[in-house]
């Protein structure tokens, strides 16, 4: 399964090409939620992490709430992943700090933008049909290491 050019990254989910957050195929909806932080603490990012503790919390619930419409929520919980935001030294780590953290993936590697997309295009999929209310680890086995 392939990155789907039809899901771009807007900070903290995917969205189709109409711009919401829900997509419809064959009278099933879903949506999708990144909840990256909301595995462990972050020294100094508290408000960041309780929040995304609560976006986990929201997925669940609406999970819940909108099953009887066929609508299915998950999230994701990205790990190290290679991004502009994650190469940035002032609000992240940086380049250096990526390449430091590797070490410390089983996989040993840092992620790239395709290893998310992946699991949001199985979660978008029929393959997925029965996922509902969950939220998927995506972190090269980072946070059962730790």
């Amino acid at each position: 399964m392939g990155f789907d050019p039809r899901y771009r990254f807007k900070g903290h989910d995917a969205r189709n090409e109409s711009g919401h957050g829900f997509t419809r195929k064959k009278r099933q909806r879903r949506s999708h939620m990144s909840i990256a932080g909301a595995n462990v603490g972050w020294v100094e990012h508290i408000p960041y992490a309780a929040a995304k503790g609560g976006v986990s919390g929201l997925v669940k619930g609406l999970a819940i709430e909108l099953a009887v419409k066929n609508i299915r929520v998950n999230g994701i919980a990205p790990g190290l992943i290679r991004t502009a935001q994650s190469l940035d030294t002032e609000h992240s780590v940086g380049a250096e700090g990526l390449e430091a953290m590797t070490p410390s993936v089983p996989l040993g590697r840092i992620g790239c933008p395709e290893d998310i997309a992946n699991v949001i295009a199985f979660l978008a999929s029929s393959d997925a049909a029965y996922v509902t209310g969950q939220i998927i680890t995506v972190d090269g086995g980072l946070t059962v290491a730790l």
